[in-house]
């Protein structure tokens, strides 16, 4: 049978998470020092393999098909249209590595990695669908070209930024959309429980996106007013979710470009997940148009993956590796780095707040 409905996990708290990841580095650290090396270089090489292989699972949404229970790889072929041999083939490779379960019978089911791929999970599948799109493959494998230039790859490959590529693929975008989303949603309840919010009457949320975070925001704190800045294309998908959740009667949209200018007359503004796609030049002028439209004493919020030397956790720096090779010459940041953004562009780093998982909210205040 299957292991049963997916149910979303718990919000642990920012300790349980660094202490889980922690002990999980601490075990991998003993584990490298009994392998022998060669195999460990092996190991990592065929990553590649894994990540293609976990993304042709989610776009045949082979976990869905499990949902129901067990089915072997010629039903499993049948139902996505796949080759069965290949298919029972990459199937077994999955199940060896813990994505699937495949039982004495050989028939394949859903475990507790493999339900994070359904539809209905709260990670979802389309992270994986877009980080091994050849698209996006295509880049990295042209990273040799950014560790030697510092440029983006993705331009180099695709003759087009990142963002432009998009206008060019909505579909390709839809998909990078859904899985900026999906990620979002894994930080709503910390962003939103924050104190933060409290005297704030009017949020902006700079490209917002889905509007899955100020959605979040405007339904835990009934007093506030929000705005949602972004381009045109993104808002009617905004509006959606905003009106699944019930505060669309409390949001404004705005479209625009935060190159351009920032539209004045919310009290805070909020910025999750965009300053890492760019270089300190243009991430001064989006802070710069914020500055503008902003009061003294105002805040303005960053949510952001902070680098630091701890080495429980990897993703940072793997994500920093991420935006250097598709972005615009995009970085992770200590906070010190962010800092000096914030100071030379008229705000005062006033606290920062750590959030459930890993990520930080940063508040600056506008002098």
């Amino acid at each position: 049978m299957s292991d049963g409905p997916y149910t979303p996990p718990p919000n642990p708290g920012r300790f349980v998470v660094q202490s889980m990841l922690a002990l999980r580095a601490a075990v991998l650290k003993v584990l490298d020092v009994i392998t022998p090396p060669e195999l460990t270089v092996v190991e990592h090489t065929f990553a590649l393999m894994r990540t293609q292989m976990i993304h042709v699972a989610a776009k045949l949404k082979i976990a869905d098909h499990l949902e129901n229970g067990p089915l072997d790889a010629a039903e499993l072929a049948r139902q996505t249209g796949a080759h069965p041999d290949a298919l029972e083939r990459m199937m077994r490779a999955l199940a060896q590595i813990g994505v699937f379960r495949r039982q004495r019978d050989g028939r394949f089911v859903n475990n507790r990695v493999s339900r994070v791929l359904r539809r209905d999970a709260l990670g979802g599948p389309a992270f994986p669908e877009y980080f091994g799109a050849a698209y996006h493959a295509h880049a990295w494998a042209e990273l040799e070209h950014t560790v030697m230039t510092g440029k983006s790859a993705f331009e180099r490959v695709h003759g087009t930024s990142f963002w432009n590529y998009f206008d060019k693929h909505p579909e390709h975008g839809a998909i990078f959309g859904e899985a900026m989303s999906r990620i979002t949603e894994l930080d709503v309840p910390g962003v939103a429980a924050l104190s933060v919010f409290r005297d704030v009457k009017k949020l902006c949320d700079v490209a917002g996106g889905s509007g899955m975070l100020l959605a979040g925001i405007l339904a835990k704190h009934a007093h506030l007013s929000g705005m949602l800045f972004d381009q045109a294309a993104r808002l009617d998908e905004a509006r959606a979710r905003l009106r699944q959740r019930n505060v669309l009667s409390r949001c404004e949209f705005v479209a625009g470009d935060f190159f351009e200018s920032i539209p004045p007359g919310a009290d805070a503004y909020l910025l999750k997940d965009v300053l890492h796609d760019w270089d300190d030049t243009r991430c001064l002028t989006i802070l710069n148009n914020c500055r503008r439209a902003m009061q003294p004493k105002q805040r303005l919020l960053l949510v952001e993956l902070l680098v630091t030397d701890e080495p429980a956790y990897p993703m940072v720096h793997f994500l920093d590796m991420e935006v250097m090779t598709v972005c615009s010459e995009g970085r992770q940041r200590t906070e010190a780095q962010f800092r000096e953004l914030l100071d030379a562009t008229g705000f005062d780093l006033h606290a920062v707040h750590p959030l459930p998982g890993l990520s930080t909210l940063l508040e600056g205040i506008a002098r």
